[in-house]
């Protein structure tokens, strides 16, 4: 396990950029972001000392550019989740989800409509692999497909991606000091 640190550095630079390429994509908010979430704390903390016991609230915003920009939100109590939503559908929506071909079309539809032809390169799938795929996401309404043949991911598709992606990214990404904290005694090993 020599050189993890430096293994690390490389694969965040690949991921992410590095020097002036990275600014325009950098997850860290700006300092109008930073007031912007320290405001919306603010005003949900007062809301999180009236939880049950154990409950948890989680709250998502998606910030949309073009091509009309616009904020929507979305809040979750563990407790309402828990009371009413069936585990046989978040069972299914995992289970679709559950399939690094799924996602991958998924994130392509969330940038860009494409034709079948076009998600079949994009993608390196075919014919009937591309379609069973695809049935899947329809049969959710993540993707859908207009009259001109072209595929695109709805509103739901996106924030369903951004929701995975970002839970990949923070579980994957999140504890990297109690990595560097452990990584002389892995590098030892």
């Amino acid at each position: 396990m020599h050189d993890i640190a430096a293994r690390l550095q490389r694969l965040e630079e690949a991921v992410f950029g590095k020097g002036e390429e990275a600014a325009p994509r950098s997850a860290t908010p700006s300092v109008d972001d930073h007031e912007l979430l320290t405001g919306v704390f603010q005003h949900l903390l007062p809301r999180s000392q009236k939880l049950a016991e154990g409950d948890r609230l989680v709250v998502q915003f998606v910030v949309s550019g073009q091509p009309e920009p616009r904020v929507t939100g979305h809040a979750s109590s563990l407790a309402v989740l828990r009371d009413e939503e069936a585990d046989e559908g978040v069972a299914r929506l995992c289970s679709v989800l559950g399939s690094k071909q799924r996602i991958s079309i998924l994130k392509h539809l969330s940038l860009i409509d494409m034709s079948n032809g076009e998600l079949a390169e994009a993608t390196g799938m075919a014919g009937g692999h591309l379609h069973h795929h695809l049935r899947d996401l329809l049969s959710l309404a993540l993707v859908e497909k207009r009259d001109d043949g072209h595929y695109f991911a709805t509103e739901a598709g996106i924030n369903t991606y951004l929701t995975v992606a970002g839970l990949h990214r923070r579980l994957a990404y999140d504890d990297r000091t109690s990595f560097q904290m452990n990584l002389p005694r892995m590098e030892g090993d």
